[in-house]
């Protein structure tokens, strides 16, 4: 309705292609965000949401998420090289790396299941952790990595520059992006290459596209090495799989699979319903 009373609205085409998302009707989503992309192209915003989008779609081939990625990086991120400047961390081999990690998601969340043991088990004789956290909520999970943290900053509201800044101030040596293009990411500041090293890990399921961010943390499932390099990023593969789960200290029991009683495979998914199109269903 709000698109019928103000067609040039570009947040309400943004919205309208997020509730569409919701529903599982990418095609008509991505329709919406590019229509609010026209209305302001340089709405980096929405510009990730078209890509994000992309994954969830079974029908796009790697090649064009990578080069959708690229665009995204030419368009929003590129122009901002001129404000990347030297470095001036500590080069002594005997210090504490200093590790910043940046996400929207340090609460209950899919990410914090996984990023929460990180913390914990950082060999704190020679990492020290910062937690930039971009979330307009917290919960108890949020004051458990809040403890977790050696230094812990909010950074809800504030400018790329001044987090960026505030990021060169605490001499950050390795930066870490949670989010890719998920809501609440902050690539335009990781564009601004505040922290020498920079990896993004765990909370998106493909590049970013950044030119500025220096490797992927990746496993031989999720980027096989006879696969094409398509990503901006060099690909890290850690052994074994590239993240640990941690299920919550409430959880219940586990109880025997279904399939030992009725003899045949259940499947079942946590994810967004999104996630779980016809293409998806028809391979289960």
């Amino acid at each position: 309705q709000a698109v019928a009373l103000k067609p040039n609205l570009v947040e309400a085409h943004t919205n309208l292609g997020n509730v569409l998302q919701e529903q599982g009707k990418l095609e008509e989503a991505v329709a919406q965000y590019r229509q609010a992309l026209a209305l302001n192209p340089n709405y980096a915003g929405v510009h990730s949401n078209i890509v994000f989008v992309m994954s969830y779609n079974p029908m796009t081939t790697v090649e064009t998420i990578a080069t959708a990625h690229r665009e995204w990086n030419d368009l929003h991120a590129h122009p901002l090289a001129s404000q990347m400047r030297p470095h001036k961390n500590d080069r002594n081999p005997e210090r504490r790396l200093r590790v910043g990690y940046v996400s929207a998601d340090f609460r209950r969340h899919s990410v914090s299941y996984f990023s929460e043991p990180l913390f914990a088990n950082h060999d704190r004789a020679n990492v020290m952790v910062f937690a930039y956290s971009n979330g307009a909520c917290s919960d108890a999970t949020t004051k458990q990595m809040r403890q977790l943290a050696d230094e812990w900053r909010d950074i809800v509201g504030k400018s790329d520059d001044a987090v960026a800044e505030l990021i060169r101030e605490d001499r950050i040596d390795i930066l870490v992006d949670l989010s890719g293009h998920t809501a609440g990411n902050r690539l335009l500041v990781f564009a601004r290459k505040p922290a020498p090293v920079q990896v993004t890990y765990l909370g998106y399921g493909t590049t970013t596209g950044l030119s500025t961010i220096d490797y992927r943390l990746t496993d031989r499932f999720l980027s096989p090495s006879d696969s094409p390099e398509w990503c901006s990023e060099e690909l890290v593969r850690l052994p074994g799989c590239f993240v640990c789960y941690q299920p919550p200290a409430n959880s219940w029991p586990v109880t025997p699979r279904p399939a030992s009683a009725v003899g045949h495979v259940t499947f079942g998914s946590f994810n967004n319903l999104a996630k779980v199109t016809p293409a998806v269903v028809g391979l289960w």
